[in-house]
């Protein structure tokens, strides 16, 4: 089965940079994007996209759901980024074990 792999800050240089190499690999790609509208792109490359941010909580933990790997890319400046990023990390894994 496929790894999949949550990309966020897909639209930034480093990310894109990642997505590019990781392009015909066997895993699975995921991105995590602030505006539906730039996630076109993603789709259009077969990309599962999801739209969210990391300053917003709730948004995340859909996106990590079933996540194998993440790169979170933060280039931008959010205050909370690293414990929303880790509250949904504890969220899926604690899922993962009630399953």
């Amino acid at each position: 089965m496929a790894k999949t792999i949550l990309i966020t800050g897909a639209t930034g240089m480093v990310s894109t940079a990642v997505i590019q190499s990781l392009e015909g690999s066997n895993s699975k790609l995921r991105v995590l994007v602030r505006d539906e509208a730039k996630g076109a792109p993603f789709k259009a490359q077969g990309i599962e996209v999801f739209v969210g941010s990391l300053d917003r909580p709730r948004t995340l933990a859909p996106a990590f759901a079933g996540v194998g790997d993440s790169l979170a890319d933060l280039a931008e400046d959010y205050d909370t980024s690293t414990q929303n990023i880790e509250e949904a990390i504890r969220c899926e894994l604690t899922r993962r074990e009630a399953a």
